[in-house]
C-alpha cells in the first residue's frame, strides 16, 4: 500500500530488488574472521591488564619506600645529629639573584 503511495522516489527504493555486491564465498570467510579479531582485542586488553597490576605490585611499593626513605632522612636527621640533609640538592633552588 505504501508502495503506491509514496512519491516515485521513493518507490524505487522499495520495489528494487539489489543482489549482493560481494560473493557468498566472500562473505562466509568475513563472518570467519570475526572471532579471530575479536580474540586479537581481547588478548591485547589482557596485556594491558597485566601491564597494570605489574606495575601496581612491583614498581608502585618501590617508589613508595624511596619516598618515605627521603623523608624520613630529611626529618629525621637532625634529630640525630646530623645536619639538615635534602634529598634534592641544593643547587636545585633558586638562589635571590636567580628569582624573577
Amino acid at each position: 500500500m505504501c508502495a503506491l503511495a509514496c512519491p516515485p522516489s521513493l518507490r524505487v527504493g522499495l520495489l528494487m530488488t539489489d543482489p549482493p555486491s560481494e560473493p557468498a564465498g566472500e562473505r562466509v570467510s568475513n563472518f570467519l574472521q570475526v572471532p579471530l579479531a575479536i580474540e586479537k582485542i581481547i588478548g591485547f586488553g589482557s596485556l594491558v591488564c597485566l601491564d597494570s597490576f605489574l606495575y601496581i605490585f612491583t614498581i608502585l611499593p618501590i617508589r613508595s619506600l624511596l619516598a618515605f626513605f627521603a623523608l624520613g632522612s630529611t626529618y629525621l636527621s637532625p634529630l640525630f645529629g646530623g645536619g639538615p640533609r635534602r634529598c634534592v640538592p641544593p643547587s636545585f633552588y633558586l638562589r635571590r639573584r636567580q628569582a624573577c
